[in-house]
């Protein structure tokens, strides 16, 4: 399986706070069956994570990646982030300062939880204006999601994927979360079950438990799909699959 989606790398956002707590996350990931990473700190966040910290993210991974061959570990990792959405991206994006999943077009992007709908689509367009395909962070998450999951229809109309968390399935957030995970995946609104792993002990790595519960409760079919073709076609820059996604019914909280 391939994880899009992670918190892994260390010491450079509120994920992994060690290199021997990063290698520990991948030893789990390992052990979960997942063979590639997309490690993805959090990008476009200055008033928390600082611009200048962009050599220390090349550095970390460079120190994760001999780390890993000293211990021969069989595991893949590649760049991202996991962008923040707001009016400055353009000029970030044209700046360079900000990376796509393995460099390629998806740019995995993230929103405050209580972003309405109209400033939704304008950040999304402007990631869109630059030549990228948005992969939408946890929108399982989104207040406007929560209570108008339609517009998770129109943004795959649109061509942007759907990334929803495996806590979200499980009820890790809470009640509204797992419900409109679960009619997302109900309509085929979603392209990829990500982890979002921050820590060994709490959102941890790993997806073995959820692929099962995909397999059993919808198909072996769309786990694949979720798991391992889309995420594949993502760090390939391949066109990712968006399968008859349908209109889900009124959905309030």
């Amino acid at each position: 399986m391939i994880d899009i989606h992670t918190h892994i790398l260390p010491e450079t956002d509120d994920g992994a706070d060690s290199l021997t707590e990063a290698v520990e996350m991948l030893k789990i990931c390992t052990q979960s069956g997942v063979t590639d990473v997309v490690l993805t700190p959090h990008g476009n966040l200055t008033e928390i994570f600082p611009e200048s910290r962009q050599e220390s993210i090349n550095n970390q991974f460079k120190r994760l990646e001999k780390r890993l061959s000293e211990l021969n570990m069989q595991i893949n990792i590649y760049k991202g982030m996991e962008v923040f959405a707001s009016y400055n991206l353009y000029d970030k994006l044209s700046a360079g300062t900000i990376w796509t999943l393995n460099q390629s077009k998806y740019l995995l992007t993230e929103f405050s939880f209580d972003t309405d709908r109209e400033i939704l689509f304008e950040l999304l367009q402007i990631i869109e204006s630059k030549g990228l395909i948005p992969v939408i962070a946890h929108p399982e998450r989104y207040k406007s999601i929560q209570k108008n999951p339609q517009i998770a229809y129109d943004w795959n109309r649109r061509g942007y994927i759907i990334q929803i968390n495996k806590g979200s399935i499980a009820g890790v957030f809470g009640r509204a979360e797992k419900e409109t995970a679960h009619l997302l995946l109900d309509c085929n609104l979603v392209q990829v079950i990500a982890s979002d792993c921050h820590h060994i002990h709490s959102r941890m790595p790993g997806l073995k438990s959820v692929y099962r519960y995909i397999s059993r409760n919808y198909s072996e079919g769309y786990a694949q799909i979720l798991f391992n073709i889309n995420p594949e076609r993502i760090l390939r820059d391949q066109q990712v699959l968006i399968i008859n996604p349908r209109v889900p019914g009124s959905y309030l909280y």
